[in-house]
């Protein structure tokens, strides 16, 4: 099966004072039409940073290293103008806070007739297409929400709104950054199954971005865990789930409120943080906060290796865990 998306050794960079700060190193992965990958870590971890690489949505002053290609196209060849068509076409993101993508002093409606005019066809049938989509959603009387603008409606419809929007797009490649995190349990059940659904309505692959490993489970086939940057945990989502290989992803588990069947009154935690890009530790990244760690780890940087079909990690001791 040819790669939607392929990672090869990509970096993400910001200028900090006169040189810069890697917020991602080094990452490959590869993704299939048909898959649903979650990419996987705490905040600060580089998740956000390498879905901006992967759309060419970087700020000012930040670059990428390494390749990032589309359907086998090398993004960074591409110039400005072509990048841009393939995000209103081919490449859709579903942001965490649907603000962000949606215009607030603009009607839904108008919106949604925009967000296509790459299809070169009448108003009339774009507003229809989407109405269409508003009901696909699971929006009631789609006419009326496209009068509506983005404050007057709840903190779901706006995310049903963001994804119909994506969907428009008739996209190839799917990035859903954090989708459910502002939303109420209810709500985010909901979304979950829309997005499930969606995954039906493209042609393509998603790329899920979460720190919540039950969305994971729920929703994707395989899973990249990213921390600090760096790409420690990959492999089909049933095998990581009940055999995790690194210690960072066993601590997530742990974490994982679906997991406790004692009754407690303190949620299991990881102790530390995150590492900064500009004072990460010696040795291996998560060595600080690993309760495995030993002294070889605070002084040799484990490589990434393959553990089997479709599995790796980065940590010293892999087989023992």
């Amino acid at each position: 099966m040819s790669a939607v998306l392929s990672l090869n050794d990509v970096s993400v960079n910001y200028a900090k004072g006169r040189g810069h700060v890697a917020a991602v190193r080094g990452v490959s992965l590869e993704l299939a039409a048909g898959e649903t990958l979650g990419l996987v870590g705490e905040s600060g971890s580089g998740k956000s940073s390498l879905a901006s690489a992967i759309t060419g949505l970087l700020p000012n002053g930040a670059h990428v290293t390494g390749e990032v290609r589309f359907e086998g196209q090398d993004m960074a060849s591409l110039k400005a103008e072509a990048q841009r068509r393939l995000r209103g076409s081919a490449i859709a993101t579903i942001a965490q806070d649907p603000f962000t993508s949606l215009n607030p002093v603009t009607r839904i409606g108008r919106q949604l007739v925009e967000f296509q005019h790459w299809r070169g066809e009448g108003r009339r049938a774009l507003a229809a297409r989407a109405e269409e989509m508003l009901t696909r959603v699971g929006l009631s009387d789609p006419a009326a929400r496209m009068r509506q603008y983005p404050h007057q409606l709840s903190g779901g419809i706006r995310q049903r709104v963001s994804i119909a929007a994506a969907l428009l797009a008739g996209p190839r490649l799917l990035i859903a950054d954090e989708p459910t995190t502002a939303l109420d349990a209810t709500t985010e059940d909901q979304i979950i199954e829309l997005i499930r659904e969606a995954r039906r309505l493209i042609d393509g692959a998603v790329v899920f971005i979460t720190h919540d490993m039950g969305v994971v489970r729920r929703l994707c086939d395989r899973v990249a865990v990213l921390y600090a940057g760096e790409l420690v945990e990959t492999g089909p989502v049933a095998e990581v789930l009940a055999r995790p290989k690194h210690p960072y992803t066993r601590a997530l588990l742990e974490c994982d409120p679906a997991g406790i069947v004692t009754p407690t009154r303190h949620l299991p935690t990881i102790p530390g943080t995150v590492p900064a890009p500009s004072a990460l530790p010696a040795g291996c990244i998560f060595a600080p906060r690993c309760v495995m760690a030993r002294s070889d780890c605070t002084v040799n940087k484990p490589a990434r290796r393959p553990l089997g079909p479709e599995r790796a990690s980065a940590c010293h001791f892999a087989e023992e865990l």
